[in-house]
């Protein structure tokens, strides 16, 4: 499990991180020295998140329902019946990439500053493991459970 993740996020990581290096200098960024107000941050995580949402549940979707994507990619998540925090990380290179677009989408169509875009990662990563993890804490969004299930079937 661990090598699969490393080479993850050695070599699928760097290039996506690359490539959206890139794309955000061609559309542009809030490049102010000074970290943008709280409402702002807020406003436009919200937005990533409703930008997020349906895309990424598009694309897992196709994963799922496609038969040649689920065996060939998908499948390799799966393998994990009972998930754990670090199965969210263990996913065939080309899902890897696949599920960074829906990631990368609000930054990107927001222009938003970098330091609202790490704190987005972050939130998406710890979503990602406590969604994985199996714990369910009342009232959460996320439900571990429905994952859990999710992986069994």
């Amino acid at each position: 499990m661990a090598a699969l993740v490393l080479t993850n996020q050695l070599t699928a990581q760097l290039l996506t991180a690359l490539f959206a290096h890139f794309v955000y200098g061609w559309v542009g960024r809030d490049a102010r020295p000074q970290v943008p107000p709280l409402s702002t941050i807020v406003y436009q995580v919200a937005v990533f998140i409703v930008l997020q949402d349906p895309i990424a549940y598009v694309i897992h979707r196709e994963f799922h329902f496609n038969r040649k994507l689920y065996r060939k990619y998908h499948s390799v998540h799966h393998r994990w019946l009972t998930p754990v925090a670090l199965s969210a990380l263990y996913v065939h290179p080309v899902e890897y990439i696949a599920n960074q677009v829906p990631i990368l989408a609000g930054p990107l169509v927001m222009g938003c500053h970098r330091a609202v875009a790490s704190i987005w990662m972050v939130l998406v990563q710890l979503m990602l493991l406590k969604v994985h993890s199996g714990y369910c804490f009342p009232g959460e969004l996320w439900f571990a459970e429905f994952h859990e299930y999710h992986h069994v079937r």
